[in-house]
């Protein structure tokens, strides 16, 4: 594992142990802390809902964007182009479905879903961005 990766997974262990702590020992009843951990954790979806809905409207772009530069080539390049704009329509079917999961709570796994989604997302976006630079020089 590289060490920003490292260092970065300790911050999140670190922040997750030192929220956890602070709610345990707070001088709150039993009854204030299920309520703070239930507000917090409906931040959390919140905030992981609106991540998703940002990529799904930026897939849609990039893959119109995709789609309308495939139309301009011919050859390997078009074939190339039509392929990551596919990619990019299938990740959106993903995060959708990410989406539909975080509503109905079925997701254990909330935060890997949208890390994977954004790293796919941003691959694809450099994918076509290079690809577009070839063809055009």
């Amino acid at each position: 594992m590289a060490k920003g990766k490292k260092l970065g997974l300790g911050i999140v262990i670190g922040a997750i142990a030192g929220v956890v702590t602070g709610i345990l020992t707070a001088p709150k009843s039993g009854k204030e802390t299920r309520k703070d951990i239930k507000n917090k954790a409906g931040e959390l979806k919140g905030s992981t809902e609106r991540k998703l809905k940002e990529a799904h409207k930026e897939l849609e772009k990039v893959s119109g964007e995709a789609k309308a530069k495939a139309k301009e080539l011919q050859g390997k390049a078009k074939e190339e182009m039509e392929s990551y704009a596919k990619k990019a329509d299938e990740l959106k079917e993903r995060v959708k479905g990410a989406i539909t999961s975080i509503k109905s709570g079925e997701d254990d796994n909330d935060e890997a879903t949208i890390d994977q989604v954004l790293k796919d997302l941003a691959a694809i976006k450099d994918k076509i961005a290079t690809k577009v630079k070839n063809v055009t020089k």
